[in-house]
């Protein structure tokens, strides 16, 4: 019964982060504004997450095709919303290369470290 409980709470989770990431798709006037902002937060932080899962493990048989497959994911699932990023290197290269400005590089920075 626990179990099932836990899903539930899980399913409710994901629908309200989708709903808040995606809002578009609710209303298509809504900015994206805040919603790249939590995309990065959470995608770097599930990245995060499981590298140290993996260093904790003590094995590394499949530590590389875990992460790859977790940061493929978080790509895949927040690239429409906030491009992807999940990186701070990443967000400064896109600073200097001109493709994302200053203030959103900085922004990024903030949901991607802390």
């Amino acid at each position: 019964v626990g179990f099932i409980l836990l899903e539930l709470l899980g399913g409710l989770c994901a629908a309200a982060i989708f709903r808040f990431t995606h809002p578009k798709e609710v209303n298509p006037s809504v900015p994206n504004g805040v919603a790249g902002l939590l995309c990065e937060f959470v995608g770097t932080f599930t990245l995060v997450l499981t590298a140290g899962c993996c260093v904790l493990s003590g094995t590394g048989t499949w530590n590389a095709t875990a992460i790859a497959a977790v940061l493929m994911a978080m790509i895949y699932s927040t690239e429409a919303v906030s491009g992807g990023n999940l990186n701070p290197a990443v967000s400064f290269a896109l600073g200097l290369s001109g493709a994302m400005t200053w203030p959103r590089v900085f922004e990024y920075w903030v949901a991607q470290i802390f």
